[in-house]
This record gives structure tokens, C-alpha cells and sequence, in this order.
């Protein structure tokens, strides 16, 4: 009998993501969805220069069909988004691939079952193409997405005090 494989969370991918790009050498928030940006971003990434890069997390065929359908296509008429990526488990890759454009990087999530503490690593597949007439964000812009992300935690830690408390 085929055991079948446990399926790559979002979450799991978030953490991947977050480890991947290094969050002491950038600012990463996920669930950006007001405040600093028109659009939700699953995950946004602001690097040492400025530059910001959103991640779009995909964990089935369907929710990547959905996202064709948005109004916005993650596009900034600001143009403070440098580059642009959506990230998928590995399995859901083949089924995919041909719908990526070519500009859009992919990251890949893998489960490696040997890998003790967290087991799902994110590979860049391809590096995403950087956006033309983007700009880096402004300091104010930069500190907005600093405190979406530090209310993030603390509202992650309060649920984790509920749970703990049943």
C-alpha cells in the first residue's frame, strides 16, 4: 500500500520562506491585507536596499486558478513591489508550471523528512525578474510594514495563550 505524502501547510511554508531569506537580514510579514498596500500579499519581503518583494503562497491547483482571477494581477500602482514570487509545495509544481510567467520567480517547499527541528525547506527554483520602474520604500513605508508585522506576533501569541489556557 502507497502511503500518501502530508501535505505542505501554508504555514509550513511561511516558516520555510522565513527561513530561506534570512528574517535577521529582512523585514518578513506575512498576511498583508491593509495599511501599507492596495492589495492582500501573502507573504511581503523588504530586503537590506529597500526593495520590497511580494510571495504569493499557493497550496493547491485551485487556489492558484483563483489568484488569475484577482482584480489587482499583484501589481502596485506605486510600484514599491521589486520583484514578485509564488511559492508551492513541490508536488503541486508540475501541475503548474506552465501558468508561471516567466518573470515571476518560483519558490519551491519540500518536506525532508531527516530534518529534525522544522522539515520543509524552500528552494528558489527561479529568481523572479526585477519589476521595472520600481523603487524602494520610504522610511515611513518601510516602519508601517515593521509594525503590521510585530502585531502579527502578538496576535499569534495571544491565541497561543488561549490554546494553552484550554
Amino acid at each position: 500500500m502507497k502511503v500518501k505524502p502530508k501535505l505542505i501547510t501554508t504555514i509550513e511554508i511561511e516558516v520555510a520562506i522565513a527561513l530561506l531569506f534570512d528574517v535577521r537580514k529582512h523585514i518578513i510579514v506575512p498576511n498583508i491585507s491593509w495599511g501599507a498596500f492596495i492589495h492582500e500579499m501573502d507573504m511581503a519581503l523588504i530586503n537590506k536596499s529597500g526593495f520590497l518583494k511580494e510571495i504569493e503562497i499557493k497550496i493547491s491547483k485551485s487556489d492558484f486558478h483563483k489568484d488569475f482571477k484577482k482584480e489587482h494581477h499583484h501589481i502596485d500602482k506605486h510600484n514599491r513591489i521589486s520583484q514578485f514570487y509564488y511559492a508551492l509545495p513541490i508536488y503541486l509544481y508540475d501541475k503548474i508550471k506552465d501558468l508561471i510567467p516567466e518573470d515571476v520567480g518560483i519558490i519551491t517547499c519540500e518536506r525532508i523528512e531527516y530534518l529534525s527541528e522544522f522539515n520543509v525547506r524552500a528552494t528558489i527554483l527561479r529568481e523572479a525578474k526585477k519589476i521595472k520602474d520600481c523603487r524602494k520604500l520610504t522610511v515611513e513605508e518601510k516602519l508601517n510594514m515593521a509594525r503590521l508585522g510585530t502585531m502579527r506576533i502578538f496576535n499569534l501569541k495571544r491565541k497561543l495563550i488561549k490554546l494553552s489556557n484550554k
